[in-house]
């Protein structure tokens, strides 16, 4: 009998990857959420939280100015993968 395995893969609404199932994705959404708390919530500095998280200054910027992760995934599908 075959077993198979599910994945979870979070799509846009065009279809693309997107948060932590896209394939060059460092950061988790809960990161993301905290580093976006952070700076809205607490007034910390952009070099203050890339230190705290142990990320370059250019990826916390892009993250709390919603230029990159700026899409909740719409759609999660599951694709079915056969063992090795």
């Amino acid at each position: 009998m075959t077993e198979f395995e599910f994945e979870r893969v979070e799509v846009t609404a065009q279809g693309n990857r997107c948060g932590e199932s896209h394939p060059r994705a460092r950061l988790t959404w809960v990161e993301v959420e905290l580093m976006r708390d952070l700076r809205e919530d607490h007034d910390l500095s952009i070099r203050v939280i890339a230190e705290k998280f142990g990320y370059a200054w250019s990826t916390v910027r892009d993250v709390v100015t919603y230029r990159t992760w700026a899409e909740q995934p719409i759609i999660v599908k599951r694709l079915v993968r056969a063992p090795d």
